[in-house]
Order: C-alpha cells, then structure tokens, then sequence
C-alpha cells in the first residue's frame, strides 16, 4: 500500500543520506580522507608492491596505507607489527590514533637501524622495510 511505500523509500533514502555523510568510501563527503590520492609521493611504488608482496606475507601499515593491504591474513595498524610483520609501510606525515608524527618519525628512525629489518624504499614521506 502507499503507506508501505513511502515507509520503504524513506528508510532507503535516509540511509544512503547517512552513508554519504559518514562513510569514507570514494565519492562520498569524506571520502579520499584515509586513501592514497593521485600526487601522494610513492603512490606508483606502492600500488605495486601491493600486488607484488605475496598474499601470505604479513603488512604493517599506517592509517592511509593499510586500506590498500586490507584483504590479507595479517595486517597491523603501524607501529603494531613490528618484530612480526614481513613488511612495514610507514608514511610520516600520516598520525593514527595509536602515534603521533613525532613518534612516527622516532620509530621509522628506530626501523632503520634495527637489524631484522632494511630499508627497500623511501620517496619522501614513505618509507618501505623489509624484514631480513
């Protein structure tokens, strides 16, 4: 009935109002806030080592890279991950909720010198490490 209807296409439409205001998915109001954007320094490097790191290979990541790496068994929002992680992709002027960029800093500088890990990239404010 017309009740019914309206009912339905209301719910529907608050809905999709809802997710455009609130979700970060492409093309919504937010969206392009937690992803990599077509100038970010080292953004050809990264799309392929995203398909180049093997799917069983452990990540961690900060907050705009991790979304990239998402569909694999092991993935750590950076700097969880250390010592477990096969790699670790770190963008310095990308503060999470666990780190601040201070700390980021601190810890990519701890990343180059500790021994399980080396440095395969670096454009920028993106670091790339390897664990040995």
């Amino acid at each position: 009935d017309y009740l019914t209807a309206t009912l339905i296409l209301l719910i529907a439409t608050s809905g999709i109002g809802c997710e455009w205001l609130w979700s970060p998915l492409p093309g919504t109001r937010t969206g392009g806030t937690l992803q990599l954007q077509p100038g970010f320094p080292g953004i050809a490097y990264l799309n392929q080592l995203a398909v180049s790191i093997p799917q069983n290979a452990s990540v961690s990541a900060t907050a705009k890279i991790e979304p990239h790496f998402s569909e694999r068994e092991h993935i750590y929002p950076f700097p969880q991950g250390i010592g477990l992680a096969d790699y670790i992709l770190v963008e310095v002027g990308d503060p999470g909720e666990i780190l601040s960029q201070p700390q980021i800093i601190q810890a990519v500088d701890d990343l180059s010198h500790n021994p399980a890990y080396r440095q395969i990239y670096r454009n920028g404010p993106v670091s790339v490490f390897k664990r040995r």
